[in-house]
């Protein structure tokens, strides 16, 4: 089994923690807690799969590597050093064509769609904005589905430019 190496990112909110989490009780346990975090984040808003980059300069100003470089609406990789321009492009920007690292970059589904089912049966998992990240095309397509982990030395297959092991 080959696993992919990934450096846990801390989610960083808005507002203070202890202000977003004031309504959860710290004792509650199973059907309470599940019931106190569904009324915390209820309603709220699903986004398109199309609307995800538009989403992704605001949302991940907050990834380890920010900013990537002096212009501030750029985003950094989750898997590579590149920094990428949130806007459709034909290059350096949103794609699903790539020969190598750094061609441009796609969504990265941390559960990778064919654990959930997909779009048909992920209930908008394909769009939660804390499981999916902009990622370099190439390296993306590499990953394909491997789960995130330690990746066996004897076993690494690529080696990208952030050190993201495969």
């Amino acid at each position: 089994v080959i696993l992919i190496f990934f450096v846990e990112v801390p989610v960083v909110y808005g507002d203070d923690v202890d202000t977003y989490y004031q309504s959860i009780d710290p004792t509650a346990r199973d059907d309470v807690l599940k019931a106190q975090l569904h009324d915390l984040i209820n309603p709220h808003d699903v986004l398109s799969y199309d609307d995800i980059w538009t989403a992704f300069k605001s949302v991940d100003k907050f990834l380890p590597g920010y900013p990537c470089n002096e212009n501030l609406t750029f985003i950094p990789d989750v898997y590579s050093a590149y920094c990428w321009e949130p806007e459709k492009l034909t290059t350096g920007g949103e794609c699903g064509n790539y020969k190598k690292e750094g061609d441009c970059y796609n969504r990265e589904h941390l559960w990778p769609k064919s654990w959930f089912g997909g779009f048909d049966n992920g209930e908008n998992a394909q769009t939660d904005l804390f499981e999916l990240w902009p990622s370099d095309g190439y390296v993306n397509g590499l990953r394909g589905d491997l789960p995130l982990g330690d990746v066996i030395v004897s076993s690494i297959s690529y080696n990208s430019t952030n050190k993201s092991l495969i």
